[in-house]
């Protein structure tokens, strides 16, 4: 019955040629699809002709959802869900509700057309800085702009089209992102910011695309960020401690208590709140997932957002010393062996 539509230009991945094919093409989208869906029978005519569109730039697939240990290794929970495979190894989720062919198209063409802009004086990085509000900004310092490093700086850019890359070999163009004169090539910064001030947030760890992209992963979302479906995604795949407050919205108090505390971990924990007063189901489905089942407001330290996370329960007085006395140490992990799992956890 997909044969009828066209798809001529769509590859059909299984469990065994998916690894060989992927490795071949530079860039790939992968449809994970189910025969019984609706959604997928509506996406199925525009993902085949923005495939004609992409052909010879991007190849797109799709995957059946009988392909059980494909669907395992992206965690595929729904269908139709896409992403765009990258050297065979890094993945971009196309969360878009616009699935029309010009918008998959377009997307697709977006990220391949990303790149690194250089930036050679103060008067061009100044003007960089003037406009990076409301946005997130990476800024490398290099030795060269040419050579292995600049390529991982790349690599990792096309799977953040959500944040504007820069590199320098300027000194000085470095020191006006915070970077100091002294610290040794390779580094960068990620800029963003958070009520009236910007944070600077300087790495200088590995110079990989996968230690990169973890980095500005974890750093790139707001320090204190409501959750909703649309960053859901952001807050579970951010490897970040995380302090959840969940609370109602009219708890004021303790919401400005929560933000406050933040300010002393900025760039080490991330801050969650959870507006229990919403009455969308995913909001109570999560309330139990973590055992917040009575309402009032609730302050949790989680190690990792998924179904094995170990989520403790902050049991003191909701002040400004006790949480953050709980989120220091929680930071320091001094409290592991002496609290057990919150009620209702999956760990």
């Amino acid at each position: 019955m997909w044969a009828t539509i066209g798809e001529k230009d769509v590859a059909v991945l299984t469990d065994n040629n998916f690894s060989d094919f992927v490795g071949r093409n530079q860039y790939v989208m992968l449809n994970f699809y189910e025969h019984r869906c609706e959604w997928c029978w509506k996406l199925a005519p525009e993902y085949a002709a923005a495939a004609t569109m992409l052909k010879g730039k991007a190849v797109l697939a799709k995957i059946d959802s009988k392909e059980t240990k494909l669907a395992m290794k992206f965690k595929v929970t729904g269908w139709p869900t896409l992403y765009l495979l990258i050297g065979g190894a890094h993945k971009v989720l196309y969360d878009s509700k616009n699935r029309t062919r010009d918008a998959i198209a377009n997307w697709v063409n977006q990220i391949m057309n990303i790149t690194v802009q250089n930036v050679t004086t103060n008067e061009e990085a100044e003007r960089i800085l003037s406009q990076a509000i409301k946005s997130v900004t990476v800024l490398g310092l290099l030795d060269t702009l040419e050579a292995k490093d600049s390529e991982e700086l790349a690599a990792v850019s096309k799977l953040h089209i959500d944040v504007k890359f820069y590199q320098t070999t300027n000194a000085d163009v470095a020191e006006l992102f915070h970077i100091d004169q002294q610290i040794k090539r390779h580094a960068l910064v990620l800029v963003k910011w958070e009520g009236l001030s910007p944070s600077y947030i300087v790495y200088e760890g590995e110079f990989t695309r996968l230690s990169i992209g973890d980095f500005v992963s974890m750093h790139k979302i707001p320090s204190v960020i409501p959750f909703t479906l649309n960053n859901a995604d952001s807050i579970y795949r951010n490897r970040m401690k995380q302090l959840w407050l969940f609370a109602p919205e009219r708890s004021w108090e303790v919401i400005s208590i929560f933000e406050e505390v933040e300010k002393a971990f900025k760039g080490n924990i991330l801050f969650v709140y959870v507006e229990t007063s919403n009455k969308d189901s995913y909001i109570r489905e999560l309330s139990y997932q973590f055992g917040v089942t009575d309402g009032s407001p609730t302050v949790l330290a989680v190690y990792k957002v998924d179904w094995d996370a170990k989520k403790y329960k902050y049991d003191g007085e909701l002040t400004l010393s006790g949480i953050k006395s709980f989120a220091e140490e929680f930071l320091e992990e001094k409290f592991l062996g002496k609290l057990e799992p919150a009620m209702m956890s999956f760990a």
